[in-house]
């Protein structure tokens, strides 16, 4: 009885934390980061694809690009309040069907792509923090993912974690290029109060999010190899996939598709931070 009570009090103060002003706004700010972000590798993906750049940018080169700009450190601070909130909200949205009995019942692998999504911004957290607080100068720590996969192939069961992140990054890709393809709305919009045309909206976010979804199953497949080999040089990050795509034949021209896919997830994900759905909507 006393079990049941207190399970029924702890999520009831979830719920409430869930629904809070302050969770709403920072979730907000997390979808405009988010979307700088996007819109930043895109951009510079674009110059990799029109050979202006050798290289494209990885999550430190952008953080660094930003901090080196016009009052970059304190744009940096938000951001990485931005990148926070939006984390949470992966968490939140993993275990939303709980937390608001309304809602209905989310299917296994949204519920992996949701926390695979706070895992992800949580740690990009990491080198933005780093980047405030040392400055570190550009190139370094020029392989982040590698240098994870370093360490976990040196750990007890490291091999099969990086295994599975392999596979709840691929299979998170496909579902996004599923949801690309077959949803006509997406549910994180709030097309009633939206002034922009519905059809734009879902144009846009239909090109995003295949164009992420196809990065990420890349990334994932990679990461597989990397663990069933234990070789940490097989594994890419999202600027060594473009450069790997850029390589092809056509090479450049599907790289400027996908780096004009990223831009325009992140234009989406900006106008999420205006007509998203929060937890505190009710009708969400």
């Amino acid at each position: 009885m006393i079990s049941q009570k207190f399970k029924f009090k702890t999520k009831i103060n979830a719920k409430k934390f869930a629904s809070s002003s302050w969770v709403a706004a920072s979730i907000r700010l997390g979808y405009f980061s988010r979307g700088i972000f996007y819109s930043l590798i895109g951009v510079f993906a674009f110059t990799l694809a029109l050979g202006i750049e050798k290289s494209s940018a990885n999550q430190q080169d952008i953080f660094l690009f930003i901090r080196h700009i016009f009052y970059g450190y304190w744009i940096l601070i938000i951001f990485l309040i931005g990148l926070a909130g939006y984390s949470l909200w992966g968490f939140i949205r993993a275990v939303k069907d709980y937390l608001f009995p309304q809602q209905k019942p989310i299917p296994l692998l949204e519920r992996l792509g949701y926390l695979f999504s706070g895992l992800f911004y949580a740690s990009l957290l990491f080198p933005v923090f780093e980047i405030l607080i040392n400055q570190p100068e550009n190139g370094a720590h020029k392989d982040s993912l590698r240098n994870v996969s370093i360490i976990l192939l040196h750990i007890p069961f490291g091999q099969l974690f990086l295994f599975v992140i392999g596979v709840t990054s691929f299979f998170s890709g496909c579902y996004q290029i599923r949801r690309a393809l077959l949803v006509k709305k997406s549910s994180d919009v709030n097309y009633n109060k939206s002034i922009a045309p519905d059809h734009i909206l879902i144009l846009i976010s239909r090109i995003g999010i295949a164009a992420r979804g196809l990065i990420w199953t890349m990334i994932g497949i990679f990461a597989m190899i990397a663990s069933i080999y234990a070789d940490s040089s097989r594994i890419k990050d999202t600027n060594e996939v473009f450069e790997s795509l850029k390589n092809l034949p056509f090479g450049s021209l599907i790289v400027m598709i996908l780096a004009g896919g990223f831009m325009l997830f992140g234009i989406y994900s900006m106008t999420l931070s205006i007509w998203g759905k929060l937890p505190n909507n009710e009708k969400n």
